[in-house]
């Protein structure tokens, strides 16, 4: 895990988020959903900060019980997002939004959290 908390704005960061679906969206969704007698389907993803890709490079300190020997005054170059970083919610989003439209999803313009796309004779809303 990073030590976020030592992070400065504009130095080791530029952007903080976080993606939260706005509750009128969920309640449109559950109310379409009983009176169209649609299935819904939850998941939950519990490590998805870990897949944001990063940009620029970032460094971090050794954790205290990893020290090797000679070692000590490594740090590690991070490859992937880890929990605490500021900008690990915002890389992941970046990640997903391009991947999800790239199959051809649409951004609803209400809310940035809820992508839908039409098929034949259907609606697939995320």
């Amino acid at each position: 895990m990073a030590r976020g908390f030592i992070q400065k704005e504009g130095v080791d960061y530029n952007d903080i988020f976080s993606h939260v679906v706005k509750h009128e969206c969920i309640k449109m969704l559950l109310a379409m959903v009983v009176e169209f007698n649609l299935e819904l389907e939850h998941t939950d993803v519990k490590n998805v900060c870990l897949y944001g890709d990063l940009e620029g490079i970032i460094y971090m300190e050794q954790h205290k019980r990893f020290k090797v020997g000679d070692k000590k005054c490594y740090v590690c170059k991070l490859n992937k997002s880890l929990y605490s970083l500021k900008q690990s919610q915002r890389q992941w989003d970046r990640r997903f939004d391009k991947f999800i439209v790239s199959i051809g999803f649409e951004c609803s313009k209400y809310d940035t959290c809820v992508y839908f796309k039409f098929l034949e004779d259907s609606l697939l809303i995320v």
